[in-house]
């Protein structure tokens, strides 16, 4: 077998500088998005704000800013997947580097994590504005937070586990720890998509307003399904290769990581930048409002949250 550096193979360079080019992408059209969605949102005066200063309630974050925080983390992991697609290339040229190995082996393992973080978050937040809590496993007020906190467990786990593995007399501890990360991961996932899928069987029969909102839920909700599944297969796929070892196959092919790494995982921000004009948070944010509007005596704000949609 033939071993460079901290590699067991001869890394490439080109694979590396391209899924870092297209994660930088990724990064940069999705933060446009959400920007322009959230400016777009932003310039419509929504019930919950009248209904606040009507009681004279202390305005909470604007609602735009609060759904745009909720991709944050999605456009972030998109970040943290071009950093260490950058460290790769670097330490495919200096294969004996070790700040730059552990940087791409902690960042390519960390990232998944925080892009579900902003999975659950929306899937969350569609639970509540479409009246439908009762469908999820999870009690709805810690939903987010049950979920959430399993993925910080798991994020902090395989970053504590990707450091030990920079050194030969930590790496079989460090590779247990980052099994353990990412059966973590995998747990809570299953449990999210089994929540998922049932939310898409119950909704229309749980839901009193799903009948008067387009199909864009329906799409955003395929899309957080699919993006979930991507990041699954290369979750079970990242611990079959931690239990095989350093010396195992996956570990020796450098191919492996593109096809069950990279590749899923750029999926996700591909899933959410195709299908953002057809549906996502934002939208159903206005269009669930328009209902609100209609139903809470605001009937003329429709026209304001017709031209935002």
């Amino acid at each position: 077998m033939q071993y460079s550096g901290f590699y067991n193979y001869a890394p490439n360079t080109g694979a590396a500088a391209f899924f870092s080019a297209v994660f930088g992408i990724s990064m940069f059209t999705l933060a446009w998005i959400v920007l322009e969605k959230r400016k777009k949102m932003g310039e419509v005066v929504l019930p919950e704000k009248l209904e606040q200063e009507r009681i004279g309630q202390q305005p909470r974050m604007n609602t735009s800013t609060r759904t745009a925080f909720k991709y944050f983390f999605l456009v972030f992991g998109c970040g943290i997947e071009t950093g260490g697609y950058i460290a790769r290339a670097y330490s495919s040229k200096n294969t004996d580097m070790l700040v730059p190995y552990v940087i791409h082996l902690v960042f390519l393992l960390v990232s998944p994590a925080l892009m579900a973080a902003s999975i659950y978050m929306i899937f969350g937040r569609m639970l509540i504005i479409m009246q439908c809590t009762s469908i999820s496993l999870v009690p709805v007020r810690f939903n987010t937070a049950v979920f959430v906190t399993g993925d910080v467990v798991s994020f902090l786990l395989q970053a504590a586990g990707g450091g030990m593995m920079a050194t030969e007399s930590s790496r079989s501890t460090g590779e247990d720890i980052i099994i353990g990360g990412l059966l973590v991961q995998i747990v809570f996932f299953g449990l999210f998509i089994v929540t998922e899928v049932l939310f898409s069987a119950l909704v229309r029969k749980r839901s009193a307003i799903v009948h008067e909102l387009s199909k864009g839920w329906h799409i955003m909700n395929l899309t957080l399904i699919a993006a979930s599944i991507c990041i699954l297969i290369r979750s079970i796929v990242r611990v079959v290769e931690f239990f095989e070892g350093f010396d195992g196959y996956l570990m020796s092919n450098e191919w492996t990581i593109y096809v069950f790494d990279a590749l899923p995982m750029f999926m996700v921000p591909i899933l959410f930048i195709a299908t953002s004009r057809y549906g996502n948070l934002f939208q159903l944010e206005l269009e669930c409002a328009r209902v609100s509007a209609a139903t809470g005596g605001y009937p003329l704000l429709d026209e304001s949250i017709d031209e935002a949609l």
